[in-house]
C-alpha cells in the first residue's frame, strides 16, 4: 500500500508501509545489551577483553550492528567506566556504612575507603586492569559524579563524605568532578606502583597508609 509521495532532488519518491515497518524495526541489540556483554568480556578477559569484533561474536551480531548501538570504542569504555566507578562507589559505601565505627571522623572513614579501594583492585585484577589501561577524563567524571543508574547512591555517597570533610574542615570546598577525578589519579598511581616487581615486597598496609595519606593531602592542596 502506497501512503504518501515526497519529492527528493526532484524526483518523485513512493514511501510504501513495507518501507516505513522496516524503519520502525527495533534494533538488532541495545546500547544497555553492548555494554552489559562488554562489561562481562571485561570481567573475565580485563582489558584483552574488549575487541570490537570480540563483542560482536559474544552478542551474535555483525560489527557495523555494534557501532550503530554504541558509536564507538571510546564512548563504550566511557560507559563502562561509568558503570564500573559507580558499582565500585556503591559497593565501598555499603561497606564503610556497615564498618565504620560511631563517631569516626570523616578523614579517617576516606582513608579506611581509599584502602577498601586497593583492596577491591587486588581481589578484582581484570577489572583493575581496565582501570590503568583507559584514559579517566573529567567528562568521565561528570557523569560517574551525576550517574542515572540504580549504583547512584553509592556516587552520592562518596561526594557527601567529600562535602562533609569541607564542612568539618577536614577539607576545603572542592568541586565533587575535581575531587572524584584526583581521588582515581591518585589510586590509579598506587595501583600501578603495587605492580612494579622491584616493590613487590611492599605490605599491603603500607600501601594502604600511602594510599591513604596523599589522598588527603593531595585534597587539601587542591583546594588551596
Amino acid at each position: 500500500m502506497v501512503n504518501e509521495d515526497y519529492v527528493d532532488g526532484g524526483r518523485s519518491t513512493v514511501v510504501t508501509d513495507q518501507a516505513q515497518n522496516k524503519r520502525r524495526r527495533p534494533p538488532l541489540v541495545t546500547r544497555e545489551q553492548v555494554v552489559d556483554v562488554a562489561y562481562g568480556l571485561v570481567v573475565s578477559d580485563g582489558p584483552d577483553g574488549l575487541s570490537m569484533r570480540k563483542l560482536a561474536g559474544a552478542l551474535h551480531v555483525s560489527l557495523p550492528t555494534v557501532y550503530t548501538a554504541i558509536r564507538s570504542r571510546e564512548f563504550l569504555v566511557s560507559q563502562l567506566q561509568n558503570r564500573l566507578f559507580a558499582d565500585i562507589a556503591a559497593k565501598l559505601a555499603a561497606d564503610d556504612l556497615a564498618a565504620a565505627p560511631t563517631g569516626e571522623d570523616s578523614s579517617a572513614r576516606l582513608g579506611a575507603l581509599t584502602g577498601a579501594f586497593l583492596d577491591w583492585a587486588q581481589a578484582n585484577q581484570q577489572l583493575a586492569d581496565f582501570l590503568l589501561s583507559e584514559q579517566f577524563s573529567t567528562e568521565v567524571a561528570q557523569r560517574v559524579t551525576h550517574p542515572d543508574r540504580d549504583s547512584a547512591e553509592g556516587v552520592s555517597y562518596m561526594v557527601g563524605l567529600f562535602r562533609e570533610m569541607a564542612r568539618t574542615g577536614h577539607l576545603p570546598q572542592l568541586d565533587p568532578v575535581t575531587a572524584i577525578t584526583f581521588a582515581v589519579a591518585q589510586i590509579r598511581a598506587v595501583l600501578t606502583l603495587m605492580r612494579e616487581p622491584a616493590l613487590s615486597s611492599v605490605p599491603l598496609a603500607t600501601w594502604h597508609d600511602l594510599a591513604s595519606a596523599t589522598m588527603l593531602k593531595g585534597l587539601q592542596t587542591l583546594g588551596r
